[in-house]
């Protein structure tokens, strides 16, 4: 969690020190991911079957770069379920992340 907060820090700053450029920076969480070492280590993640798989990861970044808006979310770190809540992206068996209750808020002042 350490690393995940430096991360989150580092986009707010970078966010911060690039206001008014026209750039963008925000960080993403992804949910557990169905990578060939998750499917490949099943005793150390017993719910493998039911992580999202990698195109729905990539579904969620392609919609959020081709977004106009995209400004609105700098500074900030996302998590994958509520952009794609936001966007109405499903994976590729029909699910959605069910929204988590909280969602790390930072903003640029």
């Amino acid at each position: 969690m350490v690393v995940k907060a430096g991360v989150d820090m580092l986009t707010l700053a970078m966010a911060q020190e690039l206001q008014g450029t026209g750039v963008t920076v925000l960080s993403i969480w992804p949910r557990m991911t169905q990578t060939e070492a998750v499917l490949a280590n099943t005793d150390r993640f017993p719910n493998a079957n039911q992580a999202w798989m990698q195109l729905f990861n990539g579904r969620v970044v392609a919609r959020l770069a081709a977004d106009a808006d995209v400004a609105r979310f700098n500074g900030q770190a996302l998590d994958v379920g509520v952009l794609a809540d936001e966007y109405g992206i499903d994976d590729v068996d029909g699910r959605r992340p069910v929204l988590r209750e909280w969602v790390r808020q930072t903003s640029v002042t």
